[in-house]
């Protein structure tokens, strides 16, 4: 089947072996006829080419689809569409790939940085897109498509370091769930450790203080005095 001449190697087809070719060309992938005979796809093609055959594409475009379908089972494409999640040996696999030297993501930053950037520029527009309509969706009081955790408001990081800071000192956060108007709303009473300075850092990055109304009091007092019974 192979055979040397001025140093380059040659393939060619015995008349047995011609006659199996061209018995499974027409309706097996160029892969499959590789791996039968020993040789690689572009030889596989090339001989086909020179005897004059042809592909039934009926059977080949179903046997494509087939190996589609079973290698979108075996990297769970399927069951992440599903929010099943992908199979543990898919993670598994992943895992190792990503930590080796194969890792295709790490060799296209390494090769095109601008397309890997710009793959994730599409990627990121994608998640926000998604991300506004799932709000959308939330507030029209519509069911939800997706599983993704949306906070309802966004706050800056200072604004998020100084809730909790206000917090931690005994300051009572604006229950924005029964008003709307109370996002941006902190509550002092008398066991605040209150500071002048801290309040008015407050105050610059957008909140309001005030004092804690009198219904309130009492509630908290109420809840108080049942966490210790």
């Amino acid at each position: 089947m192979r055979s040397g001449v001025h140093g380059r190697k040659e393939y060619y087809l015995t008349p047995e072996q011609e006659e199996v070719f061209r018995s499974l060309y027409p309706t097996h992938l160029d892969k499959e006829i590789a791996e039968l005979f020993g040789l690689c796809k572009r030889t596989v093609h090339r001989f086909g080419h020179s005897l004059g055959l042809q592909k039934d594409k009926e059977v080949i475009s179903a046997k494509r689809v087939e190996n589609m379908k079973r290698t979108c089972v075996e990297r769970g494409v399927y069951a992440r569409k599903r929010n099943q999640g992908m199979p543990p040996q898919c993670i598994e696999a992943a895992r190792r790939r990503m930590k080796s030297d194969q890792n295709p993501l790490r060799r296209m930053k390494e090769d095109d940085p601008e397309r890997f950037h710009a793959m994730y520029r599409r990627i990121s527009a994608d998640r926000k897109a998604l991300i506004k309509s799932e709000r959308r969706r939330a507030d029209m009081m519509l069911d939800r498509r997706t599983k993704l955790n949306l906070p309802q408001f966004n706050y800056t990081r200072k604004q998020t370091y100084y809730r909790h800071e206000a917090m931690r000192r005994g300051y009572i956060l604006g229950d924005f769930r029964e008003n709307m108007g109370e996002r941006y709303t902190i509550y002092w009473n008398r066991d605040t450790e209150r500071a002048p300075i801290f309040e008015r850092n407050i105050e610059k990055n957008g909140f309001t203080l005030r004092e804690l109304p009198a219904p309130r009091r009492q509630r908290q007092r109420r809840h108080r005095s049942d966490d210790e019974d």
